[in-house]
């Protein structure tokens, strides 16, 4: 039988373990390294509350413009019930930003993919900024889906543009304790082993990639 001191580190280690990912798994998802100035990329699947401050990050940065990146809106959807005047989340974000008072939105939809969304989202982007000499830019995404935004963004966009990150946060949990909600638990594994993913088997070649999506484009 292990001694007090014995079961002192048998609990103890799992409960150190437990912390330690409480408290730093959101902050290693939620990153915020931004660059400040160039080009500001906001994904436009986020909420009309999480757009208004992307709005206050565009007003208040040193940006020359604000691109918004989505794909198309299922036929059926809330989004295309709400908003039947446009095709894309691209649109539907742009419209809410310039809504929120910005004069300068420009909508970068993608086509409809089966995977990678963000990344086509990238290489949509790379497709619009492509001849334009060397680009800065910002991409603004949600909580724990920051990370993973800068990489494939960064990835799509390779040899383009320098690319930050910010994170807004969540509006249906708390980031502090997102542990206390079912959203905020759902996010947080999903955004992780969506990273995973992302790190360790997704291997993106932008250049091979953006004519693969062209092609599709022009065959639609």
């Amino acid at each position: 039988m292990p001694t007090w001191q014995g079961w002192l580190v048998i609990v103890g280690i799992p409960v150190v373990i437990a912390v330690f990912v409480l408290v730093t798994i959101y902050p290693f998802l939620s990153t915020n390294r931004p660059l400040g100035r160039g080009i500001l990329v906001v994904e436009g699947w986020m909420s009309k509350r999480q757009l208004a401050t992307c709005a206050e990050i565009a007003r208040s940065g040193a940006y020359d413009s604000v691109f918004v990146t989505g794909g198309p809106i299922a036929e059926g959807t809330f989004f295309s019930e709400l908003y039947p005047q446009f095709n894309t989340i691209a649109e539907v974000g742009a419209h809410q930003l310039a809504s929120a008072g910005l004069t300068t939105v420009v909508a970068v939809p993608r086509p409809e993919v089966a995977k990678d969304r963000t990344y086509h989202s990238g290489l949509a982007l790379r497709k619009r900024v492509l001849g334009r000499g060397p680009q800065t830019m910002d991409v603004v995404s949600e909580g724990p889906h920051a990370r993973r935004s800068w990489m494939l963004y960064a990835a799509a966009l390779d040899g383009v543009a320098d690319v930050g990150i910010l994170a807004v946060d969540p509006i249906v949990y708390d980031p502090e304790r997102w542990w206390t909600k079912s959203s905020g638990v759902r996010s947080m594994i999903g955004e992780l082993l969506a990273y995973g993913y992302a790190t360790f088997l997704f291997y993106p070649n932008p250049d091979e990639d953006l004519e693969r999506m062209v092609r599709k484009e022009d065959a639609q």
